[in-house]
């Protein structure tokens, strides 16, 4: 009878145990101001359309709406964003995860604790704070980083070192001038009085992650922390097509993870977006970047779309052309809650009819019985849409150059002329062609014949032109092709490297290599190793090339004559190519992009043919062999073909940047 009496009370303390201790919950903050008072001096910005973007990637990694919160204009000043901080303090619990998100204007002021070792803090422009200085106002709306970092602090220290804490800023503090048409989101002078002189410190940390505050409470007890900027401190931070840069980067980079992802890996996805979208600002992210993302608390996740509304067989699509919904894709549904849908039957197929930035609209093979929450939309077959440019011929003078452009573009499959939402603007300097980005101003630049150039000759029917922006095209299609499959799971490393006498060879921290921002950059007196790893536990076979700054594509591994069924890595393993790489111009974002695949693939044929020709295709392997061909073809005007979404491979982009070498 004791024995009973025991074994029942053992049971009784278990089963409170278990069902006491609390669930691990996702929370976020949700930060956008947008319609600033005429008054504050503050243009508006686009951020409230970040919202969505946002907490639609959110949703997709678990995060209730319920549990994020969303503070827009009025509701966001000071006073508002640190009851929020607050409130989220007190829901987390220890293990949680908290993820805090701005799009606003960012502005540096004038330093109010000398602990600022330039003399100014950064700050949030919450609602109601003003741009310019003026005496009696000494900053008191405006959001401190230091301030910001005491609550992060109070989070961390309420969540513990099992949780974790992501802070995303789109929007920066640099009072740089700007010239493109694209809305920068600051871009207004230090806000301090025109005599102010700030006092340089030797603080080595500072703002969010101010050592000697986080010390005071005992860096063990606290979450680590990764916080990830939209530009570096001295730079602009540009809108993309009325959308925080970030935003965007951050909604394409933030899906078909799996729980081996780190922070690292998410912060080298959205670097390959922010190339694409704002090639002349470098994102930025500083804490515990290699730790895994969540702690290794991520779902593993098919990538999907929620639906906005159906009728009948019409559906609107949270999801558009931005996120990879094309006109002519092909989708399927499935119930909510699918997290795979191999071996699987839909409940209804589609095709897109029309697709936006971020929307989409589907016609359905058969109508849905049910609300919008009780289904998920699917890619089956993946088509590109169009992957011309667009190009604005506004500011050319009449005459020969703009009749003789207009008439070359009109032939050229790759470029369309536009009176608005251009990509770059065409203007005549010495009479030669230059191209100007709309978004920041900035002219495109070329490497040819040992030098960068900006201008394109006029006098050779637009021949360099042609193959110039036909380079740039296919690159840019290539950097943004992304296969994300959670199965897989492929990183790279580039490992520096120093040779001694007698070919010794000497391995160097990365970490001394990286800019401000943390993303790696070499100069030509660099030498590196390429390093894969698998974590995918199945082998993997992979390709390598090269995305040159101006577009022009390389193949990196395998070489011509090399078989391609010798570049393979089994599960858990990893592979160092046993060639060492020098680093050439042109400078800039550089992309060596891999490929892998459970099926060998080849793309050295490809490469040496640059297409082949028609017949060429057919005698090609995979879908991706022959994907790649087409990014040959279409400056000839050749569709690019289809990519369904049982293919059976991913991608990893790797980014840094060729720089000149120090004198």
């Amino acid at each position: 009878m004791k024995r009973i009496v025991t074994l029942a009370l053992i049971l009784v303390f278990q089963i409170g145990y278990f069902f006491g201790k609390t669930p691990i919950r996702k929370h976020a903050l949700i930060v956008a101001i947008g319609n600033y008072e005429e008054v504050t001096g503050w243009k508006k910005i686009s951020s409230l359309n970040d919202v969505d973007l946002i907490a639609d990637a959110l949703n997709k990694q678990g995060f209730a709406n319920t549990d994020i919160q969303i503070l827009r204009d009025a509701e966001a000043d000071k006073e508002g964003i640190q009851t929020a901080l607050n409130d989220l303090r007190n829901k987390a619990n220890p293990g949680d995860i908290v993820v805090i998100h701005f799009s606003s204007h960012g502005q540096q002021i004038m330093d109010d604790n000398r602990d600022e070792i330039d003399g100014y803090d950064e700050a949030i422009v919450a609602f109601g704070a003003p741009a310019i200085y003026d005496k009696g106002y000494e900053g008191e709306n405006h959001l401190r980083d230091e301030e910001l970092g005491e609550h992060l602090d109070d989070i961390r220290q309420k969540i513990g070192k099992e949780g974790d804490v992501l802070v995303l800023v789109d929007a920066c503090h640099s009072g740089t001038a700007t010239r493109g048409k694209e809305i920068p989101r600051g871009g207004v002078t230090a806000f301090a009085p025109a005599d102010y002189k700030p006092e340089r410190n030797d603080a080595s940390e500072v703002g969010i992650f101010e050592k000697n505050r986080a010390t005071s409470r005992g860096v063990a007890d606290l979450s680590p922390m990764v916080v990830i900027s939209a530009a570096r401190a001295d730079e602009l931070n540009y809108e993309y097509n009325g959308y925080g840069s970030l935003s965007v980067a951050f909604s394409r980079s933030f899906k078909g993870m799996n729980d081996k992802f780190s922070y690292r890996t998410l912060f080298s996805k959205i670097a390959k977006e922010m190339s694409i979208i704002a090639p002349k600002q470098n994102p930025a992210i500083e804490g515990d970047i290699d730790r895994l993302l969540f702690g290794g608390k991520v779902v593993a996740q098919e990538s999907y779309y929620s639906l906005e509304s159906i009728s009948g067989t019409d559906a609107l699509i949270k999801g558009g052309a931005f996120t990879g919904l094309n006109e002519g894709t092909t989708i399927k549904i499935f119930a909510s809650g699918t997290t795979t849908t191999k071996d699987k039957e839909p409940v209804s197929t589609g095709t897109i009819t029309y697709a936006d930035a971020f929307t989409c609209n589907a016609t359905l093979d058969l109508p849905l019985d049910g609300k919008v929450e009780d289904f998920w939309v699917f890619t089956d077959q993946q088509t590109f849409g169009d992957v011309s440019l667009a190009i604005s011929l506004g500011e050319l003078k009449k005459g020969v150059l703009k009749d003789n452009l207009t008439t070359f573009i009109s032939g050229f499959p790759l470029m369309n002329e536009v009176t608005k939402n251009e990509d770059f603007i065409a203007k005549e300097v010495s009479g030669k062609l230059v191209l100007e980005r709309s978004q920041d101003a900035s002219n495109f630049e070329y490497y040819q014949r040992g030098r960068m150039n900006s201008t394109f000759p006029t006098d050779d029917g637009f021949r360099t032109f042609k193959k110039v922006m036909s380079s740039y095209v296919q690159g840019k299609f290539l950097k943004e092709l992304e296969l994300s499959n959670p199965d897989y799971n492929i990183e790279m490393r580039l490992i520096p490297v120093k040779l001694g006498k007698g070919g010794k060879v000497d391995t160097l921290n990365i970490l001394d290599k990286m800019d401000a921002g943390g993303i790696p950059q070499f100069s030509t007196k660099d030498t590196v190793l390429i390093e894969l790893v698998n974590n995918s536990p199945f082998p993997v076979y992979f390709n390598v090339i090269d995305i040159q700054p101006d577009g022009v594509v390389n193949p990196l591994i395998p070489k011509r004559g090399q078989n391609a069924k010798d570049f393979r890595i089994g599960p858990g393993q990893s592979y160092t190519l046993n060639k060492k790489i020098w680093f050439y111009p042109p400078y800039g974002t550089e992309t060596f992009k891999v490929f892998a695949s459970y099926q060998p693939i080849d793309f050295t044929p490809i490469f040496m043919t640059k297409g082949g020709s028609a017949g060429t295709r057919g005698n090609l392997k995979n879908e991706l062999e022959k994907l790649f061909a087409d990014s040959y073809s279409m400056s000839r005007g050749a569709d690019i073909g289809a990519l369904s979404s049982n293919t059976d491979a991913c991608t990893f982009s790797y980014i840094f940047k060729i720089v000149e070498p120090l004198k």
